[in-house]
C-alpha cells in the first residue's frame, strides 16, 4: 500500500534536502519509522534535467514488501503520462532498479543517512 505523508506546500518546488536540515529530515524519518514499522519513507523528485512538471506530493510511506514496478505505475498515474510516454526512475540518483525488487530491498540498500529512499524520475530523452 502506498499513501502520500508529510506533505509541505505544493508551492515550495525546491528539492526535499534544500527545504529542511539533516536534523529535521532526520526526525521526520525517525517519527515516521516509529509509528509505521513495516513501511519505508520515500521521497520522490523530478531530475533536475527534466521538463515534466514535479508532482504535487512528493513523500510517500510505502509498504516494505510493495515491488518498485508499483511505484513507478503510481508516479507515472501522478504526472498524468500516456502510455507510450516513458520515464526512467532513479535511485540515489545512480540505479535504475528492476521493477519486481522490493521496497524494502531499495531502502535497506540505498537508503539516505537522513531515514528516506530518495527516487528521481526523469522522461526519456529520444534523439531522432
Amino acid at each position: 500500500m502506498l499513501k502520500s505523508v508529510l506533505n509541505g506546500g505544493p508551492s515550495d518546488t525546491r528539492p526535499f534536502k534544500k527545504r529542511f536540515d539533516f536534523e529535521e529530515r532526520k526526525a521526520l524519518s525517525d517519527k515516521h519509522k516509529k509509528s509505521h514499522p513495516d513501511h519505508v519513507v520515500v521521497i520522490c523528485e523530478r531530475g533536475s534535467g527534466s521538463t515534466l512538471h514535479p508532482i504535487a506530493k512528493n513523500r510517500f510511506s510505502v509498504d516494505s514488501s510493495s515491488k518498485f514496478g508499483s511505484f513507478v505505475a503510481t508516479v507515472r498515474d501522478m504526472l498524468a503520462l500516456q502510455e507510450d510516454e516513458s520515464i526512467f526512475m532513479y535511485v540515489a540518483d545512480v540505479v535504475i532498479p528492476p521493477y519486481m525488487t522490493t521496497m524494502g530491498e531499495l531502502y535497506g540498500k540505498y537508503a539516505d543517512d537522513d531515514g528516506f529512499l530518495y527516487v528521481r524520475y526523469q522522461e526519456e530523452n529520444v534523439f531522432g
